[in-house]
């Protein structure tokens, strides 16, 4: 609605102020030569149809099923860098939208590289795991993922400098050493121990 989209983003204003800046900003739209991209419907305000919005194409995927065009669609934080001054309740939303997507992101990204490596596709699998640790560099389970999949692809000395790494980043950014299964599993790498392949956690479904 118009008074929600007013307050949103003036809310240090009263209505009418907040509102006449909704109006000037519309204008200020139209003139930019994106008229008719957002239509009014009375007091409702909405994008017109044919407008791609890519996080509603990124959940559409997720719903039907198309994991792996939903994990190429998303590209990282939704409006990553975009600010509005002065706009607190704007931020909130913004903030809240962002870690539910990366939290979908998430989860699509884990389900999907299990399945790919129980398909046989461990190389598949390594490199969605590699995204989410360069999403996510202190997250110590996507460290043993990187290090026990190359193991799996006959790549000890590659799973062994990613132990490195993760204790290196841990220690500088953190001041600790790796977890116990962390340090183990590099153990049973430097070993030549074998391990599992990992399994699917129940009720991960994709969509």
């Amino acid at each position: 609605t118009r008074a929600k989209l007013a307050t949103m983003f003036w809310a240090d204003l009263d209505s009418d102020a907040a509102r006449r800046n909704l109006r000037r900003e519309l204008h200020r739209l139209r003139e930019s030569g994106l008229d008719g991209a957002v239509l009014s419907d009375a007091d409702l305000l909405h994008l017109a149809t044919g407008i791609g919005i890519d996080t509603a194409e990124f959940e559409a995927d997720l719903a039907g099923g198309r994991i792996a065009g939903a994990l190429a669609r998303y590209t990282g934080p939704m409006l990553d860098g975009f600010e509005v001054v002065d706009a607190p309740a704007f931020d909130d939303w913004v903030a809240q939208q962002r870690g539910r997507l990366d939290q979908r992101w998430r989860s699509a990204s884990l389900a999907q590289a299990a399945q790919l490596e129980q398909a046989g596709d461990a190389r598949g699998a390594l490199a969605l795991h590699r995204r989410l640790l360069d999403d996510d560099p202190l997250h110590e389970q996507h460290h043993r993922e990187v290090m026990r999949l190359h193991y799996l692809l006959g790549e000890r000395e590659a799973a062994l400098a990613q132990f490195e790494r993760c204790r290196a980043v841990l220690r500088e950014e953190l001041g600790l050493a790796p977890l116990p299964e962390t340090a183990a599993l590099a153990e049973r790498i430097r070993t030549a121990q074998a391990l599992a392949p990992v399994a699917l956690p129940p009720g991960s479904a994709l969509g």
